[in-house]
């Protein structure tokens, strides 16, 4: 299996990388999977406290590799293709099952698919230049995870326009103005494809930096309060024990330590 994703860790930060530049990053089925245990491999890392997710070339990616997902397969090719749309499935809804932090950074375009990545993750970054959308009805099909979450996500009446409409042009400031995109990278006509895909890594780096000066379990415990508390009632969720995985951890007492000794301090995650 050719390598359509890849995984770097740099200090505390893992990278994860769409890399299939020459169809933009499109997703095969092969790519799912990858990207599946790309995930599980940076939630089983406790050394790795905030990842990064990006995509090489062009564009963060596509959308669905049409041609790959309508070819004929043998009975047991089938079989193997509905373990891997399970496992597409299981990555999308990444975010509520990885209580770590996930940053996106979207060049070019993140359609479809690709576009559903996006909205799953944390903090999205993206250049000004980007295409948004959900073309799927033009193709005869429908944006299965964006029709749960992105109405959770923006206002109903602009998430229908989008889907209904088959929008792959929706514009990034106006997603940021919308609260669906936390940062916009300025861009410039005239720069190539690298330069602004190392403009919204570096943008996705430095708020990557911001939280690895928090505690990881704190990070956690954040994530996990406020993604679990959204769908029980108010005072159910006030009583469940998110701060625990905090509280009780070595790291709570090196930031009051730190704090007195007037230095930085040294999280281990633990």
């Amino acid at each position: 299996m050719e390598n359509e994703v890849l995984v770097e860790k740099k200090g505390h930060t893992f990278y994860i990388t769409l890399n299939r530049p020459r169809s933009l990053n499109a997703l095969t089925l092969n790519t799912m999977a990858q990207l599946h245990d790309a995930v599980e491999e940076y939630k089983a890392d406790e050394d790795a406290f905030v990842a990064i997710v990006t995509g090489n070339g062009r564009a963060f990616c596509a959308g669905a590799d049409l041609i790959d997902w309508v070819a004929e397969r043998t009975p047991e090719e089938e079989r193997d293709r509905a373990r891997l749309k399970r496992q597409k499935g299981d990555f999308i809804g990444f975010s509520q099952e990885c209580w770590k932090p996930i940053i996106v950074g979207v060049h070019g375009v993140a359609l479809g698919g690709g576009f559903e990545i996006a909205i799953s993750c944390d903090i999205f970054v993206a250049t000004s230049d980007a295409r948004l959308g959900t073309p799927e009805a033009k193709r005869g099909l429908a944006p299965g995870i964006a029709m749960i979450k992105l109405p959770r996500q923006i206002p109903l009446k602009v998430a229908m326009e989008i889907m209904l409409t088959g929008e792959d042009r929706f514009p990034v400031q106006r997603a940021y103005d919308l609260g669906l995109v936390n940062k916009v990278v300025q861009v410039e006509t005239s720069w190539s494809d690298d330069q602004k895909r190392t403009a919204v890594l570096t943008a996705c780096e430095e708020i990557a930096a911001k939280m690895l000066d928090c505690a990881p379990l704190s990070l956690q415990a954040i994530k996990q309060a406020a993604v679990r508390s959204r769908t029980i009632p108010l005072r159910e969720a006030m009583h469940l024990d998110f701060l625990d995985l905090a509280l009780n951890s070595e790291d709570a007492k090196e930031g009051p330590r730190a704090f007195a000794e007037k230095r930085k301090p040294r999280w281990t995650g633990s």
